[in-house]
């Protein structure tokens, strides 16, 4: 959910089980476009945990001005190589 560093949330939706508009392939990506609407544009970041982060809504929110920041998992499709590849240490981060 968007909120204020206060904790004020800004948005919220109610999942509605598979009857929602939202639900199936690419649910995750749709659920934050739709709470981010009003905020795209703006050059606001946002932080998702790994269920929502993906490079196809990464590049989705930059086209809109907006930036994301997220753990990626391993076995998400379309991940570059490099990113896959890379052994990382506890507490080193990627960029993609």
């Amino acid at each position: 959910m968007p909120c204020e560093p206060s904790g004020y949330v800004w948005y919220a939706l109610v999942y509605c089980g598979t009857t929602d508009p939202m639900s199936g392939v690419g649910h995750a990506e749709s659920v934050v476009m739709a709470l981010m609407t009003k905020r795209l544009n703006k050059g606001h970041e946002l932080y998702t945990d790994n269920y929502y982060t993906s490079i196809h809504l990464a590049n989705n929110l930059l086209e809109s001005k907006t930036k994301l920041y997220g753990i990626l998992r391993s076995n998400k499709k379309y991940l570059p190589k490099g990113v896959v590849n890379t052994k990382l240490e506890r507490g080193e981060t990627i960029a993609y």
